[in-house]
């Protein structure tokens, strides 16, 4: 059998890691922590694999292994502290917790986590100084990430990631980050209305937050309230009037609210910002054939399928516009890369354009 160093084993564990194969990069980082048995990073590694695959007193082990080395590193505190939440050990939890915020005061996360096994453990005094801390300190953005990070792959524990930022909320109502975090969540996992309450909340502390006011105008178009959208853009628009989201939100939501004309400016400005945004050269050339203007709409779907060569909307709609304007050559081309994606729209389209059999 071929011998590897730990440097070799620890890059077949990376490697495994980006193929998802857990096992396998588990039994990478455990024979490369034995072969350098000195090294706290391999082990933590391994204790991160063992957190993802739900394996929590092995998470634990592996943790514990690694502070053994390197006892002031934070963030395995941290860590260490989710293992034991895993496994519903609170305490000990709390514990971890309280060692990662020891070592690193800055930790926010760490201390939302701590409020919260307070709250669970009706400790509701020591709970208050938990969230009051995190609430003092500035908002790292990286931690609704960390949250998040923490529950992937499986979106059906995003609640439960939300529950720290309310549980924090039901002690400092006026956190207006928190409700964004709260409403940020909700909109990855589709409770749109729970979503509205809470960024509607954020922006009514603080009128001026660009990234609820986004998010929000997107939740509209989902819904399709235009003006609702309309209205949360205008705001977005007026503190950042280069933002491209906003500027592409607002185009959809004047597509649908039937102002076409207004809704083709916005999305040539998106173009502008965003040349590669292919949904913006998409829907730019979708309304240039709403409109009559089949050879405008053609240079913006050509444009969309050179950026993303599988992009089978933009061949339909192309073979539409250029059959329209009698270009049989460019509709054929089209039809013939749309076949290839996706065969269910050729009956419809003969019927339509029968010229599209003949060379």
């Amino acid at each position: 059998m071929e011998r590897h160093s730990a440097e070799e084993w620890a890059i077949l564990g990376e490697e495994a890691i980006t193929n998802s194969a857990w096992d396998r990069a588990a039994t990478a980082f455990e024979t490369a922590s034995a072969l350098a048995p000195k090294n706290a990073e391999y082990p933590r590694l391994l204790g991160q694999i063992r957190l993802k695959m739900e394996q929590a007193e092995h998470a634990i082990a592996a943790f514990t292994r690694s502070l053994d080395l390197e006892p002031t590193h934070a963030p395995t505190w941290q860590e260490l502290g989710e293992a034991h939440e895993l496994a519903e050990q609170l305490y000990d939890a709390a514990e971890a917790y309280r060692q990662a915020v020891a070592v690193d005061p800055k930790l926010q996360t760490a201390w939302i986590r701590l409020g919260q096994i307070h709250s669970l453990t009706n400790d509701p005094e020591s709970a208050l100084e938990s969230y009051r801390t995190a609430l003092n300190l500035p908002t790292q953005w990286d931690n609704l990430s960390a949250v998040l990070g923490r529950y992937a792959p499986d979106p059906g524990h995003y609640p439960d990631a939300a529950d720290s930022y309310k549980a924090a909320l039901k002690l400092a109502p006026d956190w207006t980050e928190g409700y964004l975090a709260v409403g940020t969540i909700y909109s990855v996992i589709g409770w749109t209305e729970e979503a509205i309450g809470m960024l509607e909340r954020a922006i009514v502390l603080r009128p001026d937050l660009l990234d609820a006011l986004i998010t929000l105008g997107g939740l509209y178009n989902e819904l399709d309230a235009n003006e609702n959208a309309k209205d949360s853009y205008r705001h977005a628009l007026r503190l950042a009037p280069h933002n491209k989201a906003a500027n592409f939100g607002m185009a959809y939501a004047l597509e649908s609210a039937g102002e076409l004309d207004e809704a083709l400016a916005f999305y040539k400005e998106t173009i502008r910002l965003d040349p590669t945004n292919t949904g913006a050269y998409l829907l730019a050339g979708t309304l240039c054939r709403e409109l009559g203007d089949n050879l405008q709409a053609l240079r913006y779907l050509k444009q969309a399928t050179e950026l993303e060569p599988g992009y089978a909307e933009a061949y339909l709609q192309m073979v539409y516009a250029a059959a329209d304007v009698g270009d049989m050559r460019t509709a054929r081309e089209a039809f013939g890369e749309l076949r290839w994606l996706d065969e269910s729209w050729s009956a419809e389209l003969f019927t339509r354009y029968p010229s599209l059999l003949v060379e």
